[in-house]
């Protein structure tokens, strides 16, 4: 089993990053998960973290936002600021 090494959330908290030491030939292994992610899949140190950062007022903005990226053109999401 794979131990949680850190654990740290981007600046608005929409993205989660945290690190396990596979006890294997590399240091470490890096994963990022989303609001949208299943939180049973994570260790439950990560799926605790994240329950306390992704409120449900989070998650809503999260997903709404998801949603309209999807539907708007290149040139729309040039001009709504998205890289």
């Amino acid at each position: 089993m794979s131990e949680v090494i850190s654990i740290s959330f981007s600046p608005d908290n929409t993205v989660c990053y945290y690190r396990t030491d596979e006890q294997s030939n590399k240091p470490f292994k890096k994963h990022t998960i989303t609001p949208d992610f299943d939180l049973n899949l994570v260790p439950s140190e990560v799926k605790n973290a994240c329950l306390e950062k992704w409120t449900d007022e989070l998650v809503d903005k999260y997903l709404k936002r998801q949603t309209s990226y999807s539907k708007m053109t290149p040139i729309e999401r040039k001009e709504a600021g998205y890289k």
